[in-house]
């Protein structure tokens, strides 16, 4: 009889051992699961990002997406050689750019906009425009949009929680800085040389 309680007895302290750890994994979530046990999977591998560099990566997408479509429709339709050239320059650059930023989104857990939804308003302002007057508008919303794209770019590079978006923001800070150069100068060229 002795010896059956103290089987019982043991048992019971095995028992309460293995209920104990399993517990204290659940709860802590980053001990070893117990033996046995299927491997719990985490759904999100990646670590959390702060909500301004969320922001960063969705609005530099947006932003970059909105370039290059506008700087393609440029390059097809710009009738001054001089905004062509930088039409092309825009799409190497921003293309470039585009395929690093959706691979650290897709390594962020980001979700990036859809392109369509800000190229629309480039569709009002392209569509009815034609010519000189078509390279001026061109050139104005370039210089604009890479005036927000520096200022955003600036920021990140020197704000950021995130070594790595802290790179790719001061990486592409320079190129962006000589887009909003170029642009203002070509405004200025087509204003003071209208044809």
């Amino acid at each position: 009889m002795k010896t059956q309680f103290k089987v019982s007895r043991s048992l019971a302290i095995i028992a309460l051992a293995l209920g104990l750890s399993t517990v204290g994994w659940a709860q802590s979530g980053t001990a070893s699961p117990p033996s046995g046990s299927p491997p719990q999977s985490n759904s999100n591998s990646s670590s959390p990002i702060s909500r301004g560099d969320r922001r960063f990566i969705e609005k530099a997408a947006q932003i970059g997406n909105t370039e290059l479509e506008v700087a393609r429709l440029a390059n097809a339709r710009a009738t001054d050689t001089s905004l062509k050239t930088f039409a092309q320059k825009l799409v190497t650059d921003h293309e470039a750019a585009k395929a690093e930023i959706a691979a650290m989104a897709a390594r962020k857990g980001v979700a990036l906009p859809s392109p369509d939804r800000e190229t629309q308003r480039y569709d009002a302002l392209t569509k009815k425009k034609v010519g000189t007057e078509f390279d001026e508008a061109f050139a104005k919303q370039m210089a604009g949009d890479h005036e927000d794209a520096v200022s955003l770019y600036t920021k990140a590079a020197k704000k950021s929680d995130d070594p790595e978006i802290a790179t790719f923001a001061s990486k592409y800070l320079p190129t962006l800085e000589e887009h909003r150069r170029t642009a203002e100068a070509l405004q200025k060229s087509l204003k003071s040389n209208p044809t």
